[in-house]
């Protein structure tokens, strides 16, 4: 994972959030989360859509337009 990349839990009702920073190998985002390493996670390198419905929405405080 890097810095910009968008990252989620892999569970149900698990939201995007931004990575800021990365320490020990674990990312903190910009909402203040620390996601473990040791999770399984999806990433994405650009702003996941999240429009239609059933898709994971993004974390409001991590959102661009916030």
């Amino acid at each position: 994972m890097k810095i910009g990349n968008w990252i989620r839990r892999n569970r149900a009702a698990a939201k995007w959030h931004i990575v800021e920073s990365v320490v020990s190998g674990d990312a903190i985002t910009r909402c203040g989360r620390r996601m473990r390493n040791e999770a399984p996670f999806t990433l994405s390198i650009v702003e996941p859509l999240t429009r239609l419905i059933g898709q994971p929405q993004n974390c409001r405080q991590c959102s661009r337009g916030q």
